[in-house]
């Protein structure tokens, strides 16, 4: 099951990594009506479009909000920059633990497949990593890179 759900999560963070920018004009009205219909009062909408689907980023009550849309106008994805206070306890606890030198930066809240995720980046150093978590605290993936060779260092699977 856990492998199923990551290799989930890496075909739908292909969709986004291969995106290039388009007019709004240019996004289908399925998918427009779509973001309007889940995102109603989201402000400054940018798309992109790419794997086969259209992902837009933009504000909404204040928070930065990406979603992946289907050419069919589906709900593929949504994150949510979270602060990195209002992540659940038992993600701090195992940072606190686990990861004690290092200085949370940003968290959000990821949706897919009708699982909730949790990305936090942090810093130790030189060093900056991506944190992948269940809800429950358990570490899923987790990619780092040093400023001293900007070469990734995978340590488990990127779910993204």
């Amino acid at each position: 099951m856990k492998s199923t759900c990551l290799l989930l999560l890496l075909a739908l963070g292909a969709l986004a990594a291969q995106a290039q920018a388009i007019h709004t004009a240019d996004v289908p009205p399925t998918v427009r009506a779509a973001l309007e219909r889940h995102f109603a009062g989201a402000k400054a909408v940018e798309w992109s479009q790419g794997g086969g689907g259209y992902e837009a980023e933009f504000k909404l009550r204040g928070a930065e909000v990406e979603a992946v849309f289907s050419r069919e106008g589906t709900l593929l994805e949504t994150e949510t920059e979270i602060a990195v206070g209002k992540l659940p306890p038992a993600i701090r606890t195992t940072l606190k633990l686990n990861f004690p030198a290092y200085r949370l930066d940003e968290a959000a809240r990821l949706e897919r497949g009708g699982k909730t995720y949790y990305v936090v980046e942090a810093e130790a150093g030189d060093t900056e990593t991506e944190f992948t978590f269940l809800p429950d605290g358990t570490l899923i993936a987790q990619e780092t890179e040093t400023d001293d060779d900007d070469a990734d260092k995978d340590e488990g699977s990127d779910p993204r």
